[in-house]
């Protein structure tokens, strides 16, 4: 009777050794973190102008596909469209010289912004909660619109500067956190600067435009999650008994 009272125990310790590997299924194995999966991640994105756009702040939205390459690195390129209203044209170079100057009326207006970027994340830790910095290279268009009356030339005056499109480099850097709430799909946000070197591209300035991006998305991973199936609960051995 010892004999059977013992093997029961042991299958029994084994059955709830099996269970707590179930409750936790993290891509660890042999101490190496092995979770390598490409991911899709959607995303929509608040954008705050600072003061040199002239403009609100306005919206957009964008895709990303990514890469896990290690414990603390992931790899994505990014597609984007942004678009913000325009107040008048932005407070650099001749052009806004000559609209603030001349008390120019302004109709309304916009610009659109389409690009994409190469990002790298650095992770601090890699758990439920796994918060990462960021930083990103790429390139955007702008297309501006939009038209000021110029009462120096007259009575009712002209329209000018109805549209411009500049191709521009900008780079980001910021900071966000991803949250898991099941092995193929986890929130995601982060807050980035951006800078846009398309104000060289106005008159009379090689300043930057900054800008303030708050993205908000999920992620999506493609695959099984490493060590998930290995986390099987293990069941007792009828025949032990």
């Amino acid at each position: 009777y010892a004999d059977e009272h013992n093997t029961l125990d042991t299958s029994v310790d084994a059955s709830a050794a099996g269970t707590d590997a179930a409750a936790y299924s993290a891509p660890v194995g042999n101490g190496e973190y092995t979770d390598d999966r490409w991911y899709a991640a959607p995303f929509g994105t608040f954008i705050q102008p600072a003061g040199a756009r002239n403009a609100q702040g306005g919206w957009g939205a964008g895709l990303a596909l990514g890469k896990i390459i290690n414990e603390y690195f992931n790899v994505e390129i990014r597609g984007f469209w942004q678009n913000i209203t325009n107040n008048g044209v932005p407070q650099l170079g001749a052009a806004y010289q000559r609209q603030a100057n001349n008390f120019n009326t302004w109709d309304h207006g916009g610009t659109d912004f389409t690009g994409g970027t190469i990002d790298l994340q650095y992770y601090f830790m890699r758990d439920t909660f796994s918060p990462y910095a960021v930083f990103a290279m790429g390139g955007m268009n702008s297309s501006w619109r939009g038209s000021f009356n110029d009462l120096a030339t007259g009575p009712g005056g002209v329209n000018n500067l109805t549209s411009k499109q500049t191709a521009s480099f900008i780079f980001e850097a910021g900071a966000g956190a991803t949250y898991e709430l099941a092995d193929n799909f986890l929130l995601r946000g982060d807050v980035r600067y951006r800078g846009d070197t398309a104000a060289s591209n106005w008159p009379g300035n090689t300043d930057l435009f900054n800008d303030l991006l708050v993205n908000v998305g999920f992620v999506v991973p493609f695959g099984d999650k490493p060590g998930a199936a290995a986390a099987a609960p293990i069941a007792a051995d009828d025949c032990a008994t």
